[in-house]
């Protein structure tokens, strides 16, 4: 029950027994008739009522949150978990409750999601405390490491079934929803008249919401919104609101009263200032007809004329197209979110203000979003989908769970790999626009060509989405951290966002973590001055797969970063395919490196190793920092890659790092490997339009450098350890380290092959030369 709900039904016992006092002094007092009996008695019966009519609708909502807690487990049991989670993630949000919880986290466990599984089973047992969450998350945990849970996770699901109370009636709306559901789900939506005639006359949210996704699925997508509207004027929860605001913001909305009147009187106003715009075009091209013979002067005049009467008509309708989406946009913005509502609201907003060309609020909700999932305490509406984002964003730029090995012994199936940013993204807007099937939405924007004209560009939010994403995360990199004086610690940061107002970061906007233990006593050396010439290399994939336009978003995004650069480095350029090229050696002359930038071409195969050893010669005389900028489209080469252990070894040793960008068929566990043994980041581009951007970045990671210096007093025996350092809107980074030699070092090197004879290298006994 709700703070206000037990707030009424406080008001109603007050006034119960005020009235219950006063009536009882009345009687035994035989004072006046109306003021101490009658009057005492409506204040009686204003109590009951009131009292009444929250404890029924209390029961309303625990009779509803049964019957969604039915349909999530019925969608459970026919295995289509995605829309189960969807539906106890909606009862949670209206109604806390555990078994909703419960639910959610089983519909992941069942699907092979056990790692999102055991982090929402954490997060949902920080909020509600319950054991059987906790036997969940351990479930989850067990499943991971291979073990084969499926049993015991549908025996939570057979106890929760049990434990719901459902009259007759009522399994059989809900069936009716299941069967909604479950057709929509498979794109079989037009297959549900017997389940719509089923639910028809029903006015309660989750039935009025099935038959609304049955409507839009069938092609009727204004009576989808009216059942939408109506579902939300009985459930305030937020996905009722956001739903009906993404049917607003398409255009969707009562168009006319009872009598047939036009209701939309802000509409109205500029269509008819467009009708007579549209008729003074049609008078002053009737005159340009007529005076076919007028002077050059007269005719220009008529014709800008109709050419700023065009352009206003254009404008106004703008601005008309514009109105549904400012309305859903004021219509969300004038709710009151709750805590575990943040999550939806800063994303419902995003996407809203992308529709209507506002990028730049849009990209700041998107980041509160982001810090907010981040931070993994949110445990309500979408941060399922927010968390597995974050992970499936993680695991793809480090290239984590690259394969896919099969099931481990005893286990069913293996986990379900979460590797796929755009397709979390896609859980994501899914599960945001669950009801309405509206799915990824685009903007269209006017954007200067290469050759100076205006061009149409369409953005699309999912893809802004991801941008938004990697700007925050890639917003600050742990470079290399120095064990050598332990306990002291050196951590190298480098970052790519400018801070506002400000030209460089000082300490306050620093946290760091290290262990998990925040530390508070750290110096902050900013080293940007020092690294300000720095040497880089550029080393370009030029195989055959980079032929047309890969290699020339390659050549822009290069071309870029040099013009940026400029003076401030040194820069050479080395091309590789089967075998690597010095097209360029190092120079401060950014018109040598663009030179031989135009001058490639794509053929050949993928050798990353022979590109890194001929950058690595280029840099081997040069003083200062040394980087080397990767960049491929595809994988390495098996020659290549049973050289590229050694070519690490060289880079570390010579204090060479590497950064490395990623598109199409790249390896994206392989160039992050390369890049965090030599203190480098692996960036991926989700395609050769975007590699700009990431270069941008890079090249802001190589003016911003700074050096974190603290010395360890948590767990100093530890030499397994972690740190973590975070800036402003939840930008952060965190890395493993080890201090001394790995156990993984320790074990690469027991296993490699003996070397030669001994007593020969050292001139014992075997030596020949020695005995003679």
């Amino acid at each position: 029950m709700t703070l206000m709900q037990w707030i009424l039904i406080g008001i109603g016992g007050v006034l119960f027994l005020t009235g219950a006092i006063l009536l009882l002094i009345g009687i035994i007092k035989k004072k006046s008739l109306v003021l101490w009996k009658l009057l005492p008695g409506a204040v009686i019966l204003c109590g009951l009522v009131l009292a009444g009519m929250v404890g029924l609708n209390f029961m309303g909502q625990q009779q509803l949150t049964q019957r969604e807690n039915y349909v999530a487990s019925r969608l459970i049991e026919l295995e289509s978990y995605a829309p189960a989670q969807l539906a106890a993630e909606t009862a949670l949000n209206r109604s806390p409750n555990v078994q909703s919880a419960q639910l959610a986290v089983l519909s992941l466990a069942l699907e092979g999601r056990y790692s999102q599984g055991e982090q929402a089973a954490s997060r949902y047992n920080n909020r509600f405390g319950d054991a059987t969450l906790e036997q969940l998350e351990a479930l989850c945990q067990e499943a991971a490491g291979g073990q084969n849970k499926r049993a015991d996770l549908l025996q939570i699901l057979k106890q929760i079934k049990a434990q719901l109370r459902l009259s007759d009636n009522d399994r059989s709306k809900a069936e009716s929803v299941v069967n909604i559901q479950m057709a929509v789900s498979t794109g079989e939506g037009a297959a549900v008249a017997a389940d719509l005639e089923n639910l028809a006359g029903e006015t309660d949210p989750l039935s009025l919401k099935a038959s609304a996704q049955a409507r839009m699925a069938g092609g009727d997508p204004q009576a989808a919104f009216e059942l939408l509207e109506q579902a939300a004027l009985k459930d305030n929860s937020f996905p009722a609101r956001a739903a009906l605001a993404q049917m607003a913001a398409n255009g969707y909305k009562r168009t006319t009263d009872e009598l047939g009147n036009t209701t939309d009187s802000e509409q109205a106003a500029l269509e008819q200032q467009m009708t007579q715009k549209y008729e003074q075009i049609d008078k002053l091209q009737e005159r340009l007809y007529e005076q076919a013979g007028a002077n050059e002067q007269q005719r220009l005049q008529l014709e800008k004329q109709i050419s700023d009467l065009e352009e206003e008509i254009e404008e106004l309708y703008q601005e008309s197209s514009s109105i549904p989406v400012r309305r859903a946009v004021n219509y969300i913005l004038s709710s009151n979110p709750s805590e575990d509502d943040r999550l939806a609201y800063n994303l419902t907003l995003a996407q809203l203000y992308f529709r209507s060309g506002a990028l730049d609020t849009a990209r700041t909700y998107l980041e509160e979003l982001f810090t907010e999932a981040a931070a993994g305490e949110n445990s309500g509406y979408l941060s399922v989908e927010c968390a597995n984002l974050l992970e499936a964003y993680d695991n793809n730029l480090k290239g984590a769970a690259a394969e896919n090995t099969g099931a481990q012994d005893g286990a069913e199936e293996p986990p379900v790999l979460n590797n796929d940013p755009a397709a979390a993204v896609q859980k994501l807007l899914s599960a945001m626009t669950q009801y309405t099937a509206q799915g990824d939405v685009s903007y269209t924007e006017n954007a200067a060509g290469a050759d100076g004209e205006e061009n149409m560009k369409t953005v699309v939010f999912s893809q802004f989405l991801l941008e938004t994403l990697q700007d925050i995360r890639a917003g600050i990199h742990i470079g290399r951290i120095d064990t050598s004086n332990y306990p002291e610690i050196s951590v190298t940061v480098n970052i790519s966002r400018s801070k506002k107002n400000q030209e460089t970061y000082q300490k306050e906007d620093f946290t760091v973590k290290e262990q998990g233990a925040e530390v508070s006593d750290f110096e902050l050396v900013d080293t940007s001055a020092e690294n300000a010439g720095s040497n880089v290399c550029l080393v370009v994939d030029h195989s055959g797969s980079m032929t047309g336009t890969n290699l020339e978003q390659a050549q822009r995004a290069v071309s870029s970063f040099i013009q940026t650069a400029g003076s401030k480095m040194k820069t050479g350029l080395v091309a590789f395919d089967d075998v690597a090229e010095m097209l360029c050696p190092m120079t401060e002359s950014t018109g040598m490196v663009q030179r031989a930038v135009d001058n490639l071409t794509a053929d050949g195969g993928t050798h990353i190793a022979n590109g890194l050893v001929s950058a690595m010669n280029a840099l081997q005389n040069q003083s200062g920092n040394r980087v080397i900028i990767l960049l491929s489209d595809g994988e390495d080469s098996e020659e290549s890659a049973n050289q590229m252990d050694s070519v690490i070894n060289q880079l570390t040793q010579q204090g060479i790092v590497v950064y490395a960008v990623g598109f199409d068929f790249a390896d994206s566990a392989y160039l992050s490997r390369i890049c965090e043994a030599t203190g480098g980041k692996f960036l991926r581009s989700e395609s050769s339009e975007d590699l700009g951007s990431v270069y941008q970045t890079i090249e802001k990671f190589l003016s911003q450098d700074y050096v974190i210096r603290f010395t360890v007093s948590e767990e100093a025996a530890a030499y397994d350890r972690n740190i973590h350092v975070s800036i402003e809107n939840g930008v952060f980074d965190e890395r493993d380290y080890f201090v001394g030699v790995s156990p993984e070092k320790i074990e690469e090197e027991a296993n490699l092959p003996p070397q030669s004879d001994l007593f020969q290298q050292t001139g014992g006994s075997g030596n020949k030369e020695a005995v003679e």
